[in-house]
């Protein structure tokens, strides 16, 4: 039966040839080919529709640099709070960098504050319980996944400090392995690891590696949230789950469709 589907392969567009091979993954229940056909069709997605609309900049999700410092009850800071919205910060933040509203919001301020924690920024005794307080919130609030993959965003961006930034990428391997992005987010959270984990991570962490997480991003989105999940498990267990075999995903400079 696969030799059959492997010679109609042939004769198939690239796209229905990619759609047919994932079918065929699924059918048998094959994770790691799932995962790199997913990612081949991502990245003809890519190809031919460009990236620039999936850069952060252009995610309409966040709140405006404005509203996000008029949050602040303190005057003086509005103006470095506006500067440094997308960026590393020491301090806390005064609300959401998504639009949202309610009681997701004060959750979102608690989840920046364990990430200061985690990332060494802030000193607390027990760094690890405050990632697992993050992954727990997560895993019980889809709403806020995608603020929390926006939060480590920010704090792996221009970060001065080569181990808190190690910090960082660290929970990014542990975010990208327990709870998927929503699905407006998903696009703009992918191009961002394609064209940073790549490149930029420190590789402080000895569990990953850069061409691991989008791999991890799309066997999450298919499996689903790791509901449970145990942050240390995840870390120790990912020298086990690294995607040598799986082809790094390629920064495509396609221009933009019209």
């Amino acid at each position: 039966k696969l030799r059959v589907h492997g010679r109609a392969l042939l004769t198939y567009p690239k796209e229905n040839c990619l759609q047919m091979q994932l079918r065929i993954a699924a059918d048998m229940n094959d994770m790691a080919r799932i995962t790199k056909v997913t990612i081949q069709i991502k990245d003809s997605f890519f190809e031919s529709y460009g990236t620039d609309y999936f850069k952060l900049e252009s995610c309409k999700m966040y709140r405006s640099r404005k509203k996000f410092a008029a949050a602040s009850w303190n005057p003086m800071g509005k103006e470095e709070l506006r500067a440094t919205m997308m960026q590393w910060t020491k301090a806390p933040i005064p609300t959401s960098l998504l639009q949202m509203e309610g009681e997701d919001i004060k959750v979102a301020v608690k989840t920046f504050k364990n990430l200061l924690g985690y990332m060494g920024d802030k000193s607390y005794q027990y760094p690890t319980m405050l990632a697992q307080e993050i992954v727990d919130l997560a895993l019980a609030n889809p709403a806020i996944r995608d603020e929390v993959y926006a939060q480590i965003i920010k704090q792996c961006t221009d970060n001065p400090g080569r181990d808190s930034l190690a910090k960082g990428w660290e929970m990014m391997q542990i975010a990208v392995q327990t709870f998927p992005p929503n699905e407006s987010f998903a696009n703009y959270l992918e191009i961002y690891l394609r064209d940073n984990a790549n490149s930029r991570s420190p590789m402080g962490t000895q569990t990953a590696k850069p061409t691991d997480y989008v791999p991890w991003m799309h066997e999450t989105l298919y499996g689903g949230a790791k509901q449970g999940a145990n942050v240390e498990e995840v870390i120790r267990n990912s020298c086990s789950r690294t995607f040598a075999e799986v082809e790094a995903p390629t920064r495509t400079m396609a221009p933009a469709a019209a």
